[in-house]
C-alpha cells in the first residue's frame, strides 16, 4: 500500500511540474508576442503588467477575491445539498419524476444571467442574490448526476440486499447511495467550477464588490491589467475548488481511482 501511495505522489508531482512548465512557456510566449508585435495595452496587456498590477494592489485584489469566493462556496454548498436531495426524491418518487423533473429541465434552459436582474429587484444588492445565482447553476448537475447514479445500481446488488433482509434505509444507504457516489462527485466537480461563473455573473449585473465588479470597472476604464488580474484569480479559485473536490472524492471513495 505504501508503494502505491508513493507512486501516486510521484505522478502528482510529475503532473504539477508539467503544468507549471506549460504555464511558464505560455506566459513567456504571450509576453514575447505582445512586445514584439507592439500590441497596444488597451487591447491585450502583457503578463508582466498583470503581475505588476497584482503586486501593487494585493489587499484590493484579495478583498474582492474573498467576496467572490464566499458567494461561490455558499452557492455551491446550497446547490449541492438541494441537488442531491432533489435527485434522491425524484429517483424514488414516480410522481416527482413525472412532474418536478420536467419542470427542472425546462427551468434550467433559462439563462441565469436573465434571472440576475430579477433577483436583484427581489432581494437587493447584497450577498443573497449572488449566492442564489451560484446555487441555481450548481443545482442542476447534482440533480441529474444523482438520478443517474441511483439508476445505475445493478439489480443484483439490490436483490442481494433483499436476501440478507436489509431494511429499505440500509438498502439505500449501504448500496444505492454508495454505488452512486462516483456520479455524485462528478456532478460536484462540474458544479463547483460553474458556481464561480454564477457568482461573477451576478456581480456583473449589480455589485460594488467582487471580482466581477473589478472586471466591469476595468472595462469601463479600459484597464485591462486589472481585468486580466481578475481573470487569473477567478481561475485560481475555480481550479482550487475543483482540486479540493478531487481530494475529497479520493478520501470518501478511494476505489474510484481504479
Amino acid at each position: 500500500m505504501a508503494k502505491q501511495k508513493k507512486f501516486d505522489f510521484a505522478q502528482y508531482l510529475s503532473n504539477a511540474t508539467q503544468l507549471m512548465a506549460f504555464s511558464i512557456v505560455a506566459l513567456v510566449a504571450w509576453e514575447v508576442v505582445v512586445r514584439l508585435g507592439d500590441i497596444p495595452k488597451y487591447l491585450v496587456p502583457n503578463p508582466s503588467a498583470v503581475i505588476m498590477y497584482m503586486a501593487e494592489h494585493p489587499g484590493y485584489m484579495l478583498y474582492h477575491s474573498w467576496i467572490t469566493l464566499e458567494e461561490t462556496v455558499l452557492g455551491f454548498l446550497g446547490g449541492a445539498l438541494l441537488g442531491i436531495i432533489s435527485g434522491i426524491g425524484i429517483h424514488f418518487s414516480a410522481y416527482l419524476r413525472k412532474t418536478l423533473y420536467p419542470v427542472l429541465i425546462a427551468f434550467n434552459t433559462i439563462p441565469k444571467v436573465a434571472l440576475a436582474p430579477l433577483f436583484l429587484v427581489w432581494f437587493g444588492y447584497g450577498l443573497l442574490p449572488k449566492v442564489l445565482i451560484a446555487l441555481l447553476i450548481a443545482f442542476f448537475p447534482l440533480v441529474v448526476n444523482t438520478i443517474d447514479g441511483l439508476a445505475s445500481v445493478p439489480i443484483e446488488l439490490l436483490e442481494l440486499a433483499d436476501i440478507f433482509r436489509a431494511s429499505e434505509w440500509h438498502k439505500f444507504w449501504k448500496v444505492s447511495f454508495i454505488h452512486s457516489l462516483p456520479y455524485i462527485f462528478t456532478g460536484l466537480k462540474v458544479s463547483v467550477a460553474t458556481a464561480v461563473g454564477g457568482a461573477v455573473v451576478a456581480e456583473f449585473i449589480g455589485s460594488n464588490t467582487g471580482l466581477g465588479y473589478i472586471i466591469v470597472m476595468a472595462n469601463t476604464s479600459v484597464n485591462l491589467a486589472s481585468m486580466f488580474a481578475a481573470f487569473v484569480l477567478l481561475t485560481v479559485i475555480a481550479l482550487g475548488m475543483f482540486w479540493l473536490m478531487e481530494r475529497v472524492q479520493i478520501v470518501a471513495i478511494p476505489w474510484s481511482r481504479y
